[in-house]
């Protein structure tokens, strides 16, 4: 027998007001930290839209177009947060996690992901997983429960990521760079293993470090290889944070060159 879809509820003015002022916070945000904004795909009445699809849904939860404004979303994933805003005043994460994507900017893209056929999927997607944690985190926001748990057991899953890593036997090689993560209790991927990286080197820093990162990533050339996205995280990490993270990324099993590290000696004063 099939589920029965749950009925929209009758949307109240002041609440659909304090949502859509919430989103232009997040907006905002994003548009601070990455310096830029999406090119306008389509507008709604020359506002930027969100589109919600009655019914079932071929996209699944929510999609952004990458780069472009627009988010479609199912309708399953609108009750989430409506009702999450209007029962508990808290984010549903998938909408934060698809400005992600409509602010992934290939000024940002081509100098971090890495090469075919080394794994495209963890950096691209990984961006969105972290700066949806991130723009939560900033924008003081509660998030709203992910796969029946509570957003904070969520976010501590992820972060917890890294220890894992580094207690075990993984390296970059072993995981990003195939698009694999090991086993943990709530199935995370690689994506999550990569936003478990920046979420950490944005807490050796303060708090305008991402948006100087970004700023050093676009100043970037483009990675021919895995390996100069590797370094160009590795280089732009240390000079938005005025240190010589070589070190940091060795230790986690990164695989940093030669000449980055003269780079970072050399802007590192």
């Amino acid at each position: 027998e099939k589920e029965k879809e749950k009925e929209r509820p009758l949307l109240k003015p002041e609440i659909m007001k304090t949502l859509v002022d919430a989103f232009d916070r997040i907006y905002e945000w994003y548009a601070d930290v990455t310096g830029e904004v999406p090119i306008k795909l389509s507008l709604f009445e020359n506002k930027l839209p969100i589109y919600c699809l009655k019914g079932k849904s071929q996209i699944g939860a929510c999609c952004a177009w990458v780069g472009l404004t627009g988010i479609e979303m199912s309708d399953w994933c609108w009750l989430n947060l409506y009702e999450g805003w209007h029962n508990h005043n808290q984010i549903d994460q998938a909408l934060p996690y698809e400005f992600g994507r409509n602010f992934l900017f290939p000024n940002i893209a081509k100098k971090l992901n890495y090469i075919a056929p080394d794994s495209t999927h963890a950096m691209s997607t990984g961006y969105a997983v972290f700066m949806r944690f991130k723009c939560l985190q900033d924008c003081n926001f509660a998030g709203g429960v992910f796969r029946n748990r509570p957003y904070e057991e969520f976010v501590n899953s992820v972060r917890q990521l890294l220890q894992t890593y580094c207690e075990t036997e993984q390296s970059w090689e072993s995981t990003l760079k195939v698009g694999k993560c090991f086993e943990n209790p709530l199935g995370l991927s690689e994506c999550d293993l990569w936003a478990s990286f920046m979420l950490t080197i944005c807490e050796l820093s303060d708090n305008n470090f991402l948006k100087r990162f970004y700023q050093q990533v676009k100043l970037r050339p483009d990675a021919q290889t895995s390996l100069d996205a590797v370094d160009n995280l590795v280089i732009c990490a240390s000079i938005a944070s005025n240190q010589n993270l070589t070190s940091v990324f060795q230790e986690w099993k990164w695989p940093v060159s030669d000449q980055a590290v003269a780079t970072i000696i050399q802007r590192i004063q």
